[in-house]
């Protein structure tokens, strides 16, 4: 991901996706930062990551580290992640499963039994915290995937309109933690 952000075509978002060129900036240093934190704790978590055959040749460009990561060498039981082709899709796709699942699980449930607004079981937030974070997709993006979802399932009659309320105070969260200006174009054009 270190490597997209680099290219003609960076992920998950662009230049183009922000209005001004510092946002871009901003956002794309901001990236950099985490994704080198996280590398350095992989490396951390497991030095023979950063072996290489030719360890004179070990530049201190972070870039050129990943380029010389010796993962063929990593056991088969080792975790790697997952990045989809479009985790914006899938992020939405994986939400809405583990909205529907939920909501049928609380159908099953006695009828005076407190449930969240949020709809979303603790294990269900949980793996749509760690594909956020491993998809690289803001707090921004997932309020108002959220949000959407909610409205949907509400119109269906599925929800009721109390869980609108509390998916749009999520928003007003996110707002108020992240300056709207940095967002980028398509989280903005849903506010």
């Amino acid at each position: 991901m270190l490597k997209r952000l680099n290219t003609d075509s960076p992920f998950p978002y662009g230049p183009y996706d922000f209005t001004d060129p510092a946002q871009w900036t901003a956002y794309r240093a901001s990236e950099v930062s985490t994704l080198s934190q996280g590398m350095l704790n992989m490396m951390q978590a497991n030095p023979s990551l950063s072996q290489t055959s030719e360890p004179n040749r070990f530049s201190n460009d972070l870039s050129s580290r990943m380029d010389n990561l010796r993962l063929d060498q990593v056991s088969e039981s080792s975790s790697f992640t997952y990045v989809p082709p479009d985790p914006r899709s899938t992020y939405i796709e994986l939400l809405n499963r583990c909205l529907d699942w939920d909501l049928e699980v609380l159908k099953t449930l006695p009828e005076d039994e407190d449930v969240s607004l949020g709809i979303l079981s603790p294990e269900h937030v949980n793996l749509l915290g760690e594909c956020a974070t491993r998809w690289r997709l803001p707090a921004s993006f997932r309020s108002w995937a959220f949000l959407e979802a909610i409205v949907q399932r509400a119109e269906q009659g599925l929800v009721p309109t109390a869980c609108i309320h509390e998916a749009t105070g999520m928003v007003g969260k996110v707002s108020a933690d992240m300056d709207v200006s940095s967002w980028a174009n398509s989280d903005v054009s849903h506010r």
